[in-house]
């Protein structure tokens, strides 16, 4: 880009958009001596400096002005004068119009210098020291703040010719910079929460260890800071761990938490009178709940997971009339059907009413999943009861076919 600015910039000034026709004016000075042209001599310079004030004013703090001050002292007569502020009233002409879209196009001027360009290279320059105090690569960031000081020494035909490159290359170079911390402070984001995640992880229960790719990824990490390519991979990386950690700490807790629930779900109700009346497993529509009795007293307690309200589970009291160890339940919907399920082995199967409706396991329900408004969710069945593994392994064991079950709310 400096390259073609400056190639740019010298192009414009050969080609003449700022230089005046009458700089190559060849003037004869006259040695005319009468009062009377000197006082035509000393007025017409009056009229000349005045215009070359409002030039000053309208070109901004670029324009050449120390020039145009020695060509009007060069004159000797006032037809030489004259001539040279025709010329300086046409530029006049030009440079107001060029003003005035320059001023369009950059958001307004800052001190007679084009506000937008000034307003990018400042952000520049703070981002380009943030950028370097994190060791990250700047040099495109540098190159673009010397195009545009360089832009801004030029006068304002050249600024206004110019000006898209030069706030492209300054936004350009910001929204790289930009992008360059923000993956820094992402990379430090995962590299600050990877020590907490290996502690859950440990304390969850988590056999395998994380530690030797944690450390590798710390290294890797600081040899990418000056290599974007190299340091979007490390972050990918990181990320990668984190996910993989993360997972094995959920998986771990989840299978702890699942063991727990099994074995509370298991323990008796309580004291309780024996009444003598068998078995029997009473459904609780509304908590999600089973309760297995025996002799009127509970043997073990379970959340569960029952019928879709498009599906919902019979309610009335019926009795296990069939079991199986595993069956295979195959849709009795068609494919184009949204009750359509593809063919799935289920275990400890129990069948309870006669059109197909079960109590038995579905291992792809999470174990966190079950109870209270679970027949709402994603996971509600299409009229059978789910029950957690080893909660139903027990259940399974415990009733025999002829055993009572009462579904209601």
């Amino acid at each position: 880009m400096r390259t073609s600015l400056r190639s740019s910039v010298s192009a414009m000034l050969l080609a003449g958009v700022t230089a005046i026709a009458f700089f190559g004016l060849n003037v004869v000075p006259e040695r005319g001596s009468d009062a009377l042209g000197q006082r035509q001599l000393s007025a017409a310079r009056a009229q000349a400096r005045t215009e070359l004030d409002q030039l000053r004013e309208l070109g901004g703090p670029n324009y050449a002005y120390a020039d145009r001050v020695e060509q009007l002292g060069a004159t000797a007569d006032a037809a030489s004068v004259a001539r040279l502020l025709a010329v300086w009233q046409e530029e006049e002409h030009r440079m107001s119009a060029t003003r005035v879209l320059l001023s369009d196009a950059s958001g307004g001027l800052n001190e007679g210098r084009p506000a937008d360009v000034v307003g990018g290279l400042n952000s520049l320059r703070d981002l380009t020291a943030q950028a370097a105090g994190e060791g990250l690569n700047t040099n495109d960031a540098l190159a673009a703040q010397a195009d545009a000081q360089i832009y801004l020494s030029q006068p304002y035909p050249v600024q206004l010719g110019l000006h898209d490159v030069v706030a492209g290359e300054l936004q350009g170079a910001r929204d790289q910079l930009q992008g360059r911390l923000n993956l820094r402070q992402r990379a430090d984001d995962l590299l600050a929460r990877l020590p907490d995640l290996l502690r859950q992880a440990a304390g969850a229960g988590v056999t395998v260890d994380f530690g030797p790719r944690a450390a590798q990824a710390r290294r890797v990490l600081g040899a990418a800071i000056a290599d974007e390519s190299a340091l979007q991979a490390a972050i990918d990386t990181l990320q990668k761990l984190e996910d993989e950690v993360g997972t094995a700490a959920t998986s771990a807790a989840a299978a702890r938490a699942a063991a727990a629930a099994d074995a509370a779900s298991q323990l008796p109700a309580g004291p309780c009178t024996p009444t003598g009346a068998g078995k029997t497993i009473v459904i609780h529509l509304a908590t999600q709940t089973l309760d297995a009795q025996e002799n009127g007293c509970s043997f073990l307690r379970t959340t569960v997971t029952t019928g879709r309200a498009a599906l919902p589970t019979d309610r009335g009291v019926f009795s296990i009339f069939y079991k199986a160890p595993a069956y295979k339940m195959v849709s009795p919907w068609g494919r184009n059907s949204p009750f359509w399920y593809a063919d799935t082995w289920v275990y400890n199967a129990m069948e309870f009413v006669g059109d197909g409706t079960f109590i038995h396991s579905a291992g792809w329900q999470p174990v966190d999943t079950y109870g209270s408004g679970s027949q709402y969710g994603p996971y509600a069945s299409h009229g059978c009861i789910h029950v957690p593994d080893g909660t139903l392994a027990t259940l399974y064991a415990w009733a025999p076919i002829g055993t009572t079950v009462v579904v209601g709310d």
